[in-house]
């Protein structure tokens, strides 16, 4: 196993996925005001060990923040 995956910590593992706020998101008859709602949860969740995972990859700092970042709605 690489050495990435062997040391997790509490800030680079991925929260337990909520599906509830994942369909929110994509379901077009939710309300605009609730997707936007639930996306902008899910990029909460989710950015960090986006971040992390890119760092480790070798990106540079600002080059793992652009694509780990949601559109500009979050």
């Amino acid at each position: 196993m690489p050495a990435a995956l062997q040391t997790t910590t509490r800030d680079s593992t991925f929260a337990s996925t909520r599906w509830t706020v994942v369909r929110q998101a994509a379901d077009s008859q939710t309300s605009s005001e609730h997707a936007l709602a639930a996306l902008s949860e899910l990029c909460q969740i989710y950015w960090r060990p986006i971040y992390l995972f890119l760092r480790r990859q070798g990106y540079a700092f600002g080059n793992a923040e652009d694509p780990a970042n949601c559109s500009e709605e979050c």
